[in-house]
């Protein structure tokens, strides 16, 4: 049986669009854990929930790619995220161009002052 947790950490990351990105820290502010407990459920994926969710949409606060360290499927997630076409520099996503806020809103798009700001919208 899934857990909770796990499910909700599914649940967000199947809504990360084409193109976009979301880091640990903002998928672990919605589903209230911490961001080391949304990396260790990501890195567990059986292959089935690989192929089920976009697993590989979801980079480190830095736009840096931080499954490379995992060898076979950090190379998977780099792979998949040039083949969506993302703008990719030194094991770094384009986090200006790709960022993902959640709901469709995005940074540079000027709705939210801040990360923060649309977290406590949220709460509300």
């Amino acid at each position: 049986m899934e857990s909770s947790l796990k499910l909700t950490i599914f649940k967000i990351v199947s809504q990360i669009p084409a193109a976009k990105v979301m880091y640990f820290g903002q998928i672990a502010d919605l589903a209230s854990t911490a961001a080391r407990m949304v990396g260790f459920i990501l890195t567990g994926l059986t292959e089935a929930e690989m192929k089920a969710i976009p697993w590989y949409r979801v980079i480190a606060k830095s736009g840096h790619i931080s499954s490379l360290k995992l060898g076979t499927k950090g190379l998977l997630q780099k792979e998949l995220l040039i083949k969506e076409n993302y703008e990719i520099e030194n094991d770094k996503v384009n986090m200006d161009k790709h960022l993902w806020l959640f709901a469709g809103i995005h940074r540079l798009e000027n709705k939210i002052e801040t990360y923060e700001e649309f977290i406590e919208k949220l709460k509300r």
